[in-house]
């Protein structure tokens, strides 16, 4: 290998599957509450950033020659703001130069703005399967302040052509506790997403980002979120609506007809191993992290200049193992088996894990340990409880 320090991280590792991600970084404008890294305005690296996309990615080659790629996420950014040609010339080069399993996912996060039939039929072509549009809110006041030029009129337009032109995996995102948002109004959202009827719903409680606009104004005091019993009393509105009209809660914030939940962020809670490719994408392999640089014009030129575009690879030490393995099992709502965890780190959190059994917060089946109801509304106090204690 020419540059990159990754094939001393996954060398001949064999493995049976992987996931890959693919950073698009660009978008016409920054979500308030984002702090995924993305630029606006970049038009003019689009043709460039792919090309150092592809260099990057056969860099991995020969280190999973052995491997099947099981899933595949293009996520942003704003991947469909792009050429959809670009989209489609990576996923060729990706399809000539590696092993992808035959029913692998392949999933484009889309905005509605700028999808379109030809880039559509064009992302077909790509092979692509899943499409995840992120409509966020179908309030019209709402949208407009956090910056989307488009309406839930828009939303169904779009919604409908995708249906047409065939795909049949379709995930729709919401947010909920927006400022000023009514319980009422995250009602009708979910109304009018459950009547679209798409396979998947992700819904997520607003997270302030500090690098966000919306972070840095509350740090700053300037910046009034809803309360968190209006957040709760949201949250488990979603857990009722969704529930009965057939998807399955399958974990914290994601919903699936049965069948259809997303098998890449499934792995992910899983502790499978990911490749992430561009800049400012993660990856995590062999129980080592490593992240690209987070400047487009930077990465682009290492990869030309074939230097080393990552930050220091992290080893994760035993202990921390365990601790990623439980913060991300107790995510889903099957919860995590205990075998998966060391014998010691188990004795360790043995006696926290009494109590919070004790509290309503956990429960234990067999050998299998899940957030109850009650649970779901402090998963972060809990996970931050065993974290704290051992």
């Amino acid at each position: 290998m020419f540059w990159c320090i990754n094939s001393h991280i996954i060398l001949r590792l064999y493995m049976a599957n992987i996931s890959l991600y693919f950073h698009i970084p660009f978008c016409a404008r920054k979500c308030p509450y984002c702090g995924f890294f993305s630029r606006s305005n970049k038009s003019q690296l689009w043709q460039n950033y792919f090309e150092a996309l592809k260099v990057e990615l056969l860099n991995y080659k020969s280190d999973l020659k052995d491997t099947f790629i099981d899933s595949i996420y293009i996520g942003g950014g704003t991947p469909t703001l792009v050429p959809a040609d670009n989209i489609y010339h990576l996923l060729k080069t990706l399809e000539s130069n590696f092993c992808i399993n035959k029913n692998c996912e392949i999933t484009l996060e889309c905005n509605p703005e700028s999808l379109t039939k030809d880039k559509l039929l064009t992302y077909q072509k790509s092979n692509i399967n899943r499409l995840s549009i992120g409509i966020q809110t179908t309030n019209r006041q709402l949208l407009r302040e956090i910056g989307r030029n488009y309406t839930f009129e828009t939303v169904k337009e779009k919604y409908q052509l995708v249906r047409k032109l065939g795909f049949n995996n379709i995930n729709l995102d919401l947010i909920f506790g927006f400022p000023k948002q009514s319980l009422e109004s995250f009602e009708t959202d979910l109304q009018n997403i459950i009547e679209l009827n798409p396979e998947h719903i992700a819904c997520y409680g607003l997270e302030l980002d500090e690098k966000s606009y919306w972070g840095r104004l509350n740090n700053l005091g300037k910046f009034e979120p809803v309360s968190n019993e209006l957040n709760r009393q949201m949250y488990h509105m979603a857990i009722k609506l969704l529930k009965k009209a057939g998807y399955k809660h399958y974990e914290i914030s994601n919903w699936a007809k049965l069948g259809f939940e997303c098998r890449h962020n499934y792995s992910f809670w899983q502790y499978q191993p990911y490749i992430g490719i561009g800049a400012g994408a993660h990856s995590f392999c062999q129980f080592k992290r490593w992240s690209n640089v987070e400047n487009i014009e930077r990465y682009i030129v290492n990869i030309n200049r074939h230097r080393i575009n990552n930050n220091k690879k992290i080893t994760t030490k035993k202990v921390d193992i365990d601790k990623e393995k439980l913060m991300l099992g107790l995510r889903l709502r099957e919860g995590i088996d205990q075998d998966k965890l060391t014998l010691e780190f188990v004795k360790k959190f043995d006696p926290f894990l009494t109590a919070l059994i004790n509290e309503g917060l956990l429960t234990k089946s067999d050998n299998t340990i899940y957030l109850t109801e009650k649970g779901l509304d402090v998963e972060n106090q809990v996970i931050k409880y065993f974290f704290d204690a051992i």
